[in-house]
């Protein structure tokens, strides 16, 4: 200090002891600045969070210069040193003066700012910094204020200790491995697989240790979770890792232990093709900052393999080859249609056979086996697709009216992928054999069976046997239960002859009659349509079939 500022500060003294009452040429007891502290906290600490001092964080210092004697000190000044870990990050309206201006070391704070202390009314100067961008972990950040006073001792306090904390801990290392459970057999996953899941929750180097560390994964659609893992809740499609099973947290630089670990079970139901994932957020508290974290994780994609190939949407079905009634001798024709389903393996070696059932005969030609090949089900039939079969059998001759057929056929092959056999057995629907038909004498009045049903619906028999050069019947058309006819029309070789109202047998009313004029049609099956219209509004429909058996 140069002697013309120390003289003046000295006659300034004198000045002020003046003022306060003091005589010149009395001396005065020293100031004592002992009571001075010096504290510093990280900026972003908010009770109950405790901060951080991270780099690109910043740190507040606070300096209270006291006086702890009744002495007054009259020129109070200090500095705050910067330490080398922090760069100078002045508040707004700061009124330290970094120094040197540049590249400061020190913020210096003149008389203006502090002056006059008494016993009673410290005062304050605060600076803040920075922490650098390249301060290491556990670097110290501690600066060191010096209080002066002319007339007093020169103080120095330290601040508390703060350190350059890591930065939050950083768990997204963690790496999800799924991998088909034993058997592993070839390591494609399956429909029915199993599949072991292992979570290795890792922190990076050089960051908070992370505590607290929990999971909540997803169970993927298409799988269930069976036994196997070490989850600590599993409710509805979610599964839990409480905290509890990372005791231990996720420390700096470290794999936690033990594994996360959790078994899925991929549904029978799940379609190859389907692609799986495993899914969660893991969740942790930083142990130094107390700064709460989460990161998603997940697994690699999980392709489900086709399982083997499934026939069971295949049908057989069997019907009379010239339509109702079923009776001895008439043929029945019979579909089968191999339908591999999607979402599994093509079906090759594709064949099979139909049996000949009890009560037939077969048409197709049988082979070594007695069973009927399936021709057209051969080959590879790739999943997703259908192909079909056609074979013909013949009612027996002494099949009677009550007795009931029930086809049946297998389709065999292979698993295109994984060589697994495959056989499905088939059931036709069931043929019943009915009472053979009445032959009709030309020109009597022939009432079709089965003409009248619900309304709005259709039934069909088969009618006589029409022989002769005359070829007229004549139809009478009884009404449904409870209704009365507005109107009946049958329609036959593209014409249509309206119905009359006519009396049925015992003298009943509501009657529709009509003569039916073959004559001219050729030899062989003739369906006669017959629609009625009841009086209300109501539509039935039901039809007739007669055998031309010579030509007119």
């Amino acid at each position: 200090m140069s002697r013309v500022v120390r003289s003046a500060l000295l006659g300034w003294v004198v000045v002020a002891a003046c003022a306060f009452g003091v005589a010149p040429g009395v001396a005065l007891a020293a100031p004592d600045l002992s009571l001075s502290r010096l504290s510093c906290h990280p900026e972003n600490a908010i009770p109950p969070l405790l901060g951080s001092t991270r780099p690109g964080d910043y740190v507040v210092c606070q300096l209270k210069a006291a006086n702890m004697t009744s002495d007054i000190a009259y020129a109070v000044t200090a500095e705050i040193s910067i330490p080398s870990s922090t760069t100078f990050a002045p508040l707004p309206n700061a009124q330290g003066v970094p120094l040197p201006a540049g590249a400061p070391t020190k913020v210096y704070f003149d008389t203006t700012k502090l002056g006059l202390i008494d016993a009673s009314n410290p005062k304050p100067a605060t600076i803040r910094l920075r922490v650098a961008d390249g301060a290491l972990p556990g670097t110290p950040i501690q600066p060191v204020a010096t209080v002066m006073d002319p007339a007093a001792t020169t103080y120095v306090t330290e601040a508390n200790l703060l350190s350059v904390m890591p930065q939050r801990a950083d768990l997204t290392p963690t790496d999800t491995v799924c991998v088909k459970a034993a058997p592993v057999g070839d390591g494609k996953v399956r429909p029915g697989d199993s599949i072991d899941c292992t979570i290795r929750v890792q922190n990076k180097a050089l960051r908070e240790d992370a505590v607290d560390v929990s999971l909540n994964a997803g169970i993927p659609n298409g799988t269930e979770r069976v036994a196997g893992g070490n989850e600590s809740l599993v409710f509805g499609p979610s599964m839990t890792w409480y905290s509890s099973v990372l005791a231990g947290g996720a420390p700096s630089g470290t794999v936690a232990t033990p594994d996360l670990r959790t078994r899925l079970r991929v549904l029978p139901t799940t379609l190859g093709g389907t692609v799986l994932y495993v899914t969660g957020t893991l969740s942790w508290k930083n142990a130094l900052s107390g700064d709460l974290d989460s990161t998603g994780v997940g697994s690699g994609p999980i392709p489900i393999t086709p399982g083997p190939a499934s026939l069971t949407a295949s049908t057989l079905a069997c019907a009379d080859d010239d339509g109702p009634p079923l009776v001895a001798n008439d043929l029945v024709n019979c579909t089968v249609v191999v339908r591999p389903a999607a979402g599994h393996e093509d079906l090759a070696d594709a064949g099979g056979g139909a049996d000949v059932v009890a009560l037939t005969d077969a048409v197709t030609p049988t082979n070594a086996t007695g069973k009927i090949g399936l021709v057209g089900v051969s080959g590879t039939i790739a999943a997703g697709t259908q192909r079909s079969a056609i074979y013909r059998l013949r009612v027996a001759s002494n099949a009677v009216a009550g007795n009931v057929i029930v086809p049946t056929a297998v389709v065999t092959g292979r698993s295109a992928d994984s060589d697994d056999a495959v056989s499905q057995p088939l059931v036709g629907n069931q043929l019943v054999v009915g009472a053979k038909p009445v032959v009709a004498t030309p020109g009597k009045a022939v009432t079709p069976a089965g003409t009248v049903a619900a309304a709005g619906t259709t039934t069909t028999s088969r009618g006589p046997v029409i022989c002769g050069s005359k070829r007229v019947v004549v139809v009478n058309v009884k009404p449904p239960k409870g209704k009365r006819w507005k109107s009946v029309a049958f329609t036959f070789a593209k014409k249509t002859v309206k119905g009359k109202k006519a009396t049925g047998t015992r003298g009943k009313k509501g009657y529709f009659t009509a003569k039916l004029v073959f004559q001219g049609l050729p030899k062989g099956e003739l369906k006669v349509a017959v629609k009625g219209v009841t009086t209300k509004g109501k539509t039935v429909k039901s039809s007739r079939t007669y055998h031309l058996c010579t030509k007119a």
